[in-house]
């Protein structure tokens, strides 16, 4: 998975990157699956992800998630390079 996210607080913006850890702490707090996650992101998959990249990039965030919920006022996806960016694509030239 190479998910990155634009998160907006009521205080400041910032990025950070959706690691594997993130997705197995939001498949338990959610009791999903990594792959419902292609059938679409609801804001609330968006938001828990949030919280999970955010605390593993070593911000504070609040012990409890509906805390740190309420401090949102967006989330956006930030469009990245594909997953495994050694493989050339069809076409391309050197």
């Amino acid at each position: 998975m190479n998910l990155q996210l634009r998160v907006t607080t009521q205080t400041e913006t910032y990025e950070v990157k959706v690691t594997f850890p993130d997705v197995c702490a939001w498949e338990e707090a959610t009791n999903k699956v990594a792959s419902d996650l292609a059938k679409g992101l609801g804001m609330r998959d968006l938001g828990r992800l949030a919280y999970f990249a955010t605390r593993t990039s070593g911000r504070v965030v609040p012990a409890v998630y509906k805390d740190f919920e309420k401090t949102i006022q967006a989330i956006d996806v930030v469009e990245e390079g594909p997953t495994h960016p050694t493989q050339e694509e069809p076409g391309a030239t050197a």
